[in-house]
């Protein structure tokens, strides 16, 4: 296939200048999470994620939508994003991609991280681990939240969890306690806090009956259930 190398950027201009590891499926899509994946490039300087952002948006590789990060992460770099259908054939598109991007960088080993794989677990990038380790199916809302929502309970001795709609209810020998989801977020809600002898009652009775790694506090009337860096925000039945 003839390089696409455009005007104004010749082989190897990136070189030393891209992080050879990339993010698949870590990043909020900014259209849907449903359809896209985002695949996330770490440059060393600002230019040179705005340069590998043109160079793909001009591709002709099935790319939705590009950006560059409007600050550095907290390790110094900026971060080029690349929004791509949520289908089977987006491997196959992506290492088709990438040997474009080569011919910039040099980089001559991707590597990769996806939620998928243990925290900080990092995968050498080819078809077969892609396959295995990315979730190429288009993806319904409405089971996607049902999954996050066992997978925030994953810790606690509940014995069942079931979620129908935005109704949740928590089970534990027999017990059954009601609630309606009012959001489950990785930012943490706004509002008042309340610390009076009710609320504190309420936030230690479910602290109990969760039993595990959650911290629980009342925010205007409704429940905050702190799980790591995620907070599930119930309302009583």
């Amino acid at each position: 296939m003839k390089s696409l190398i455009q005007e104004g950027l010749a082989r190897g201009d990136l070189e030393d200048l891209v992080l050879p590891l990339l993010t698949i499926d870590q990043y909020q899509s900014k259209i849907d999470d449903a359809t896209n994946i985002v695949v996330g490039f770490y440059c060393f300087e600002e230019d040179a994620a705005h340069d590998l952002s043109n160079f793909i948006e001009r591709s002709p590789y099935l790319v939705q939508d590009t950006d560059v990060s409007p600050a550095p992460t907290k390790d110094g770099y900026y971060v080029t994003f690349i929004e791509m259908n949520r289908t089977p054939e987006f491997v196959n598109v992506l290492l088709e991609l990438l040997k474009e991007v080569t011919r910039l960088t040099n980089v001559k080993n991707w590597q990769f991280q996806s939620p998928r794989l243990e925290k900080d677990e990092i995968k050498s990038l080819d078809q077969e681990t892609l396959d295995q380790y990315v979730d190429t199916t288009p993806r319904d809302p409405k089971k996607d939240k049902i999954r996050e929502v066992f997978e925030f309970f994953r810790h606690s001795t509940l014995t069942d969890v079931l979620v129908d709609g935005s109704m949740l209810v928590l089970e534990k020998r027999g017990v059954e306690l009601g609630f309606e989801i009012v959001s489950l977020s990785d930012e943490v809600p706004a509002g008042s806090f309340y610390l009076d002898e009710t609320s504190v009652s309420r936030c230690i009775v479910l602290e109990r009956f969760l039993c595990g790694p959650y911290s629980i506090n009342c925010l205007d009337g409704d429940l905050v259930i702190q799980s790591q860096d995620q907070f599930l925000t119930l309302r009583s039945l």
